[in-house]
């Protein structure tokens, strides 16, 4: 009886100690996988990490010369062109349609009525100089109008650029110009309404040159639109231009010219 219980109870103790002897390679299998998984996660970071610099790195250079770029354009009177239209270069207003002077107490209406023919005091000043403020426009009577502008030199024409004060700041976007008409002379224009426009360089002097008809989109989060000119007109000789508005955006008493530029290559 006691010789069977001893062998019993032997019998159970090895049992126990190859079930414990199991679990002890469960437990190490276990923790071995536990830390081949955080190595395992500790790796990918670090083997990532270089890529991750490096494209951090060229997006950096990629957004540091988008913003020096921009600035240099901005600085560069916001086209990176020469402007044969500038006021300070010596370009002047020489003509236009008749001015639209309000009746109320402000900057415009001090100044001396203007009759047909008669150009405005500040016309230059507006229309070609950097624009400060709304409201300091060139104004002209009704949807349709014109202006002649005397360039700095004889030129080349390549491309005109038109700006006008952005929509979300202006006082009313409808007395912006829209469609735009630019002619080309050599020599003063003729008196508007001139004669049919030539279209071979030999008409530039007397009848001027057509340069296109194009389109002004006042509601653009890029007021300042540039305009380039047909490939035919650019070996043409013009010293002055006639920028014609066809329609303004829907303001029937008035229209605001606030900012022309005109580009090329010296003739």
């Amino acid at each position: 009886m006691c010789s069977t219980q001893a062998g019993t109870s032997a019998s159970l103790e090895a049992e126990l100690a190859h079930v414990q002897a199991e679990l002890a390679q469960l437990r190490l299998a276990a923790a071995s996988s536990a830390t081949a998984a955080a190595a395992a996660a500790d790796a990918a970071p670090a083997a990532c990490e270089p890529a991750g610099a490096a494209g951090r790195q060229l997006l950096q250079q990629v957004v540091r010369e988008e913003v020096s770029e921009a600035l240099e354009l901005f600085a560069a009177d916001r086209t990176g062109l020469p402007d044969y239209a500038l006021a300070a270069g010596g370009a002047e207003v020489v003509a236009h349609s008749p001015a639209h002077l309000p009746s109320s107490a402000s900057l415009l209406a001090t100044l001396p009525r203007l009759h047909s023919g008669v150009v405005h005091p500040q016309a230059s000043k507006l229309l070609l100089a950097p624009i400060s403020q709304p409201g300091l426009c060139l104004p002209l009577v009704g949807a349709a109008g014109w202006v002649d502008v005397r360039l700095t030199r004889r030129i080349h024409p390549t491309a005109f650029t038109y700006e006008h004060i952005p929509a979300a700041i202006a006082f009313d976007i409808r007395s912006a110009p829209r469609n735009l008409v630019l002619t080309g002379f050599l020599g003063p224009p003729p008196p508007h309404p001139g004669p049919a426009a030539n279209s071979s360089a030999e008409g530039a002097e007397a009848l001027g040159v057509p340069l296109g008809s194009f389109s002004y989109d006042a509601h653009s989060r890029h007021p300042v639109q540039t305009f380039q000119l047909g490939p035919e007109w650019r070996q043409v000789e013009v010293d002055h231009v006639r920028l014609a508005f066809a329609a303004n955006n829907g303001h029937p008493g008035y229209t605001c010219l606030y900012r022309f530029r005109m580009h090329g290559t010296p003739a």
